[in-house]
């Protein structure tokens, strides 16, 4: 079980999926020991930081930015079309994101 993640994203008015009438406040964390992928509510004014290392765990009062873990997410496609999901694979799997070089003269766009 994880204890403690890194926020990966934070949205302060809530998923733009979702109904304005339902939207609360998510953060979206990766575990740090089990490399989990998490949707949080934060509580009523946290500030959360990108990287920010945040407590999930079973001890509530030793949350102080974390309301609850609402889910875990899938890796395989909660997230839809969102364009940050490849940045989340690669840090997940670093051999799942290897490109292949450009082409000749085009020095600025290579990648492994």
């Amino acid at each position: 079980m994880e204890d403690y993640a890194r926020i990966l994203d934070y949205l302060p008015q809530g998923h733009p999926d979702q109904s304005k009438f339902h939207r609360e406040p998510l953060a979206y964390a990766l575990g740090v020991d089990e490399f989990k992928l998490f949707e949080l509510v934060p509580k009523e004014g946290a500030a959360l930081g990108i990287g920010q290392r945040v407590y999930i765990g079973k001890e509530i009062d030793q949350r102080t930015e974390v309301l609850h873990v609402k889910r875990r997410v899938d890796r395989d496609g909660d997230f839809g079309s969102d364009p940050e999901v490849p940045l989340v694979r690669c840090a997940l799997n670093p051999l799942e994101c290897k490109r292949p070089l450009a082409e000749k003269g085009d020095e600025n766009d290579s990648y492994e």
